[in-house]
C-alpha cells in the first residue's frame, strides 16, 4: 500500500497547454504526455505526474481535467474536474490496480447530469486505513461510504 504517490501504467495522452502556463497562453494547444504517477492527499482531487518527453521533463501535481485522450478534442466536449471526479480522495493511503478481466473492456458512467459518456476502462484507485495506530477521520472503511475509482479513457 502506498502512502500519498503511487505509480500508474503508462497512459499515453495529451496535457492542455494552459495548464502548463497558468492559465496565461497556450489555449487550445496540447502536448504529448505520458502518466508517470497519481498523487492522493486526503479531500482533494487527483493530481497526476506526467513526463513531457518533447521537453524532457515531468510535470507534477496536474489535476484530470488537464488532460485529453486525442488533439482533436473539442473543447464543448471535455468534461470540467467536477465531472470525472465526483468524490474526493478518502485517504493518503492508496493502491493502483488494473482488473484484468476489465482491461480495454467497452465501459460508460452517467454523469451529475444524467448523461451517458463512453470510453475504456484503464485502472482502479482503491483506498485504506492500513495503520490502526492513525485515528481514521476519513471514509476509505466505512462500508456506506468506500469507493472505488474506476479510471476511463473517454472515447
Amino acid at each position: 500500500m502506498a502512502f500519498l504517490v503511487h505509480n500508474l501504467p503508462p497512459v499515453q495522452c495529451f496535457v492542455k497547454k494552459e495548464f502548463l502556463y497558468d492559465f496565461e497562453k497556450g489555449f487550445g494547444e496540447y502536448e504529448p504526455c505520458i502518466w508517470m504517477t497519481i498523487k492522493c492527499i486526503k479531500g482533494q482531487a487527483f493530481r497526476i505526474e506526467a513526463l513531457l518527453p518533447n521537453y524532457g521533463a515531468l510535470y507534477d501535481k496536474l489535476p484530470l481535467h488537464a488532460f485529453v485522450s486525442r488533439q482533436e478534442s473539442l473543447n464543448d466536449a471535455i468534461l470540467p474536474l467536477d465531472y470525472l471526479q465526483i468524490w474526493d480522495a478518502l485517504s493518503y493511503n492508496i493502491t493502483v490496480i488494473e482488473k484484468d478481466n476489465l482491461r480495454m473492456l467497452k465501459c460508460k458512467f452517467l454523469d451529475k447530469d444524467r448523461k451517458w459518456h463512453f470510453g475504456e476502462y484503464m485502472f482502479t484507485v482503491d483506498f485504506c486505513q492500513n495503520d490502526p495506530g492513525y485515528l481514521n477521520t476519513g471514509f476509505s472503511e466505512t462500508v456506506e461510504e468506500h469507493k472505488s475509482y474506476n479510471f476511463i479513457n473517454l472515447i
